[in-house]
């Protein structure tokens, strides 16, 4: 059995939209909802999973582009791990009804959800910092 082959990642991203797909539908959530302040932002899950479709199915198009053009291996493989990872955790790790496994749910765990989604939405970008220099060193290596 072959691993994973970070020589052609844009296979890993569209790969990973799949996963994306079978965590929405067999993970039983309606919806990711954040609390800012005073305000409520109650997004529907399907429009996240589209959402990461695009941006999952863009850098693999990205990375099929730049496919010969020399990625250096490292930043290839951070990015990608930081990329899907945190996005297939989000929808799996959101799944799941909460207010079953935490007492005063209300009071304790929204700040350790809160926290955890501003974790992920940072190491997301960490990810697309090293995408964008790792392209731009492939783009003006020739």
């Amino acid at each position: 059995m072959k691993g994973l082959n970070f020589n052609q990642p844009y296979q890993l991203f569209w790969g990973s939209i799949i996963l994306l797909w079978i965590a929405v539908l067999v993970v039983p959530a309606e919806a990711i909802d954040l609390q800012i302040h005073d305000t409520y932002f109650v997004i529907a899950y399907y429009h996240w999973a589209l959402f990461f479709t695009i941006i999952l199915g863009g850098m693999g198009f990205l990375y099929w582009i730049f496919k010969d053009k020399g990625l250096i291996r490292w930043m290839t493989i951070f990015h990608s791990l930081v990329t899907i990872i945190p996005i297939i955790s989000l929808f799996i790790w959101n799944g799941f009804p909460k207010e079953r496994y935490f007492s005063n749910y209300i009071q304790v765990d929204m700040m350790s959800i809160f926290i955890a989604y501003w974790g992920i939405l940072l190491l997301f970008l960490l990810g697309q910092i090293f995408f964008i220099i790792n392209l731009l060193s492939a783009l003006f290596k020739e």
